[in-house]
């Protein structure tokens, strides 16, 4: 990339399937954190070191002040180069972030409200969330319409060594409360629908919903989401009760089964309750 300006604002996505991105560069230059998964964060954070897991984004400032022309400069994941950054001649830029950004929306927590309670277990074909795999016909939690409510959502690390799990929410932006009872990461003070969750770690969310639907909520590793890391979740309105009508198994079978060129009884799909 041919950098012709002192700072340069990069939106980034870990679109890896089960990858997590530890984002630094060759001489440990330092970036600064505007944003994240659902928009401006209310206060810029440094890095030189960023993690993100599987769908998180960050948006980024990276100022090449102290470079000359001809200088280049690596983005590396690791200890893969990912990205080159070529320095050119640019204009002197002495603009200052503000210490804040924006207000963040804090709504209180609605009184008696449950506590949801998210556990994701396992590795590879072995993932279940609340010890269940995914099936399309059955609705595993419900949150009234206008609430705000908890989410808890732990990972059991209950296989050799565990791993991270990034757990995505549809239909909403949530707040990172608190991880394992303590502060959430600096970063984390700003909308978010994707979290990583570390082994034998429970984080905490905030979590409120404008519209009506069927929702689901997964571990966003593609493998462990295709394993049956899932589930669906129903924002509801008591008022105006709704029927929805959920994929059955037979019309999906037989429609991935005319897809492929197969027999119905020659698909395996161990994600699934079947």
């Amino acid at each position: 990339f041919d950098v012709t300006t002192q700072r340069l604002r990069l939106r980034i996505l870990d679109g890896a399937n089960r990858r997590e991105w530890r984002l630094h560069f060759s001489d440990d230059l330092k970036f600064t954190q505007i944003a994240s998964d659902g928009g401006i964060m209310s206060e810029p954070v440094d890095f030189t070191h960023l993690m993100l897991t599987c769908a998180e984004r960050a948006e980024v400032i990276v100022d090449f002040g102290q470079y000359k022309p001809g200088d280049e400069v690596t983005l590396f994941c690791d200890d893969v180069p990912i990205m080159r950054f070529r320095i050119h001649e640019f204009a002197p830029d002495n603009t200052q972030l503000p210490d804040h950004l924006v207000d963040i929306p804090d709504p209180d927590v609605t009184p008696g409200a449950p506590v949801h309670k998210v556990v994701m277990s396992g590795m590879d074909e072995e993932v279940m969330m609340n010890g269940k795999k995914f099936d399309m016909q059955r609705i595993d939690d419900k949150q009234k319409l206008g609430n705000v409510e908890y989410w808890d959502i732990s990972n059991t690390n209950d296989m050799s060594n565990g791993m991270v799990h990034p757990y995505h929410m549809h239909g909403t932006q949530f707040q990172v409360v608190s991880r394992n009872g303590h502060e959430p990461y600096p970063n984390e003070h700003g909308l978010k629908d994707t979290v990583g969750v570390n082994p034998g770690e429970t984080v905490r969310l905030k979590v409120g919903f404008d519209h009506l639907g069927v929702y689901m909520n997964h571990c966003h590793i593609i493998e462990h989401e295709d394993g049956g890391m899932m589930a669906q979740f129903e924002v509801y309105d008591p008022d105006h009760p709704k029927q929805y009508k959920l994929m059955d198994m037979d019309t999906l079978m037989n429609a991935f089964a005319k897809e492929r060129g197969v027999k119905v009884e020659d698909l395996n799909i161990p994600g699934m309750d079947m």
